[in-house]
């Protein structure tokens, strides 16, 4: 398998929606290792199996909004004194796995 093959395989499973993401990601795996792209090995490994340590990617960091619960009127809005409070509370870093987040989207 030449080096320009393993690339037009990983094209055409990423330009393929019926593809599972994580099918794609072990074949940008093997791309990577095989292309000795060491940054792009070690995101893909990172979204393979979860970020352990380090700094996530912004789009890993999700905002929420904090509600809490009233026992007559359900779940409502947190009130914060300042919008940086605010923005550092409700924020949720997302160290899982693709796998462990598709599961959590299938299974839902």
């Amino acid at each position: 398998m030449t080096k320009q093959s393993v690339v037009l395989e990983l094209q055409q499973l990423a330009s393929d929606s019926e593809k599972n993401i994580i099918d794609l990601l072990r074949k940008a795996l093997l791309v990577a290792t095989k292309l000795n792209l060491v940054e792009f090995k070690q995101w893909v490994q990172n979204e393979l199996n979860g970020y352990k340590s380090g700094e996530l990617p912004a789009y890993r960091q999700i905002h929420a909004q904090v509600k809490g619960k009233n026992p007559y009127h359900g779940l409502i809005p947190i009130g914060f004194p300042d919008k940086e409070m605010e923005y550092t509370l409700s924020s949720v870093p997302i160290r899982d796995s693709v796998s462990a987040l598709y599961d959590l989207i299938e299974h839902q």
